[in-house]
């Protein structure tokens, strides 16, 4: 008699993620509109295309994406925080990548 549960044990943990989260690591394509519009997808090219866009772009991506969400020491709040601001600068990102694309 076998107690618990049985798991597929050949799975990597990247499996495991692309089935829970199928649309991690997939891009739009151009065709794809925005959930803003494309108004909005051409406001943020124009804003992070300039050379002073492209510098602050690199500073949020450096400052706010690549650094830790949350460390046992602080409160689980700021992790909600933390990953609302990182959401806003990978979209900044993905709808500046699509809109040069569809240009």
């Amino acid at each position: 008699m076998t107690i618990g549960y049985s798991r597929d044990v050949t799975k990597t943990a990247a499996d495991l993620d692309r089935e829970a989260f199928p649309h991690l690591g997939k891009r739009p394509s151009p065709q794809q509109p925005s959930e803003f519009g494309e108004e909005f997808d051409a406001l943020v090219y124009q804003t992070f295309c300039t050379p002073m866009g492209k510098q602050l772009l690199y500073f949020m991506e450096k400052n706010m994406l690549l650094k830790a969400i949350w460390n046992p020491n602080q409160n689980e709040k700021l992790a909600y925080f933390y990953e609302g601001r990182n959401n806003l600068v990978r979209l900044f990102k993905e709808r500046m990548e699509v809109f040069s694309e569809g240009k």
